[in-house]
């Protein structure tokens, strides 16, 4: 299976500082198999690489040569990266046109970054900047619920569509209290090699 969907973190932090937060789009790859419990239930395990992003940006004031306020501000712009493999293991039930997926999904990152851009005026001086930073303070595991829809278009591919609900804070309480979590919408296409 390969999906290609769009995922985001909902950061509160980020919120709470006067920050913007919106989805980021990222790539989900991975292979599953079906288990037939009887003519209608199945078993689907999956193994899946994600590439989950959100987009945050702040409204900023520019400064003029004595630090005091420019009329015009300038945005402060973030984005905060995961990469992680999933385990989804779903209970599965055929109706007329499609099959409906339930079930837990654990999580592990793999690797995180940040990256941090804006051109502020400073003291009257228009500056640029931009800063990159991985491993951000997450916690590597997660655990969560993932509902889907799945249809087929042929005998060898169908549709999906999914969404995942993490149900732990990944964010590292030790570091700021905080709170994230995955959030994360995915459709694509699936091939299907054994039936």
């Amino acid at each position: 299976m390969t999906d290609i969907g769009m995922a985001w973190m909902p950061i509160e932090p980020a919120k709470s500082f006067g920050w913007e937060t919106r989805p980021g789009f990222g790539p989900q790859v991975g292979v599953f198999a079906n288990f037939n419990l009887n003519r209608w239930l199945f078993v689907e395990g999956q193994l899946n690489y994600n590439y989950i992003s959100g987009r945050m940006r702040r409204e900023m004031p520019n400064t003029d040569v004595n630090n005091n306020p420019l009329p015009k501000s300038f945005y402060a712009h973030a984005s905060e990266n995961l990469s992680t493999l999933s385990l989804p293991l779903l209970l599965g039930m055929r109706v007329n046109w499609c099959n409906l997926l339930v079930g837990p999904q654990i999580n592990t990152v793999l690797a995180s970054r940040e990256r941090q851009w804006g051109n502020p005026i400073v003291e009257g001086i228009e500056l640029q900047y931009s800063n990159r930073t991985r491993g951000l303070p997450v916690n590597a595991f997660d655990i969560g619920l993932k509902i889907g829809l799945v249809t087929s278009i042929s005998q060898r591919f169908a549709i999906e569509a999914t969404y995942y609900h993490g149900l732990t804070n990944i964010y590292d309480q030790s570091y700021y209290v905080g709170n994230w979590r995955v959030r994360q919408v995915t459709y694509g296409l699936r091939y299907i090699i054994f039936k």
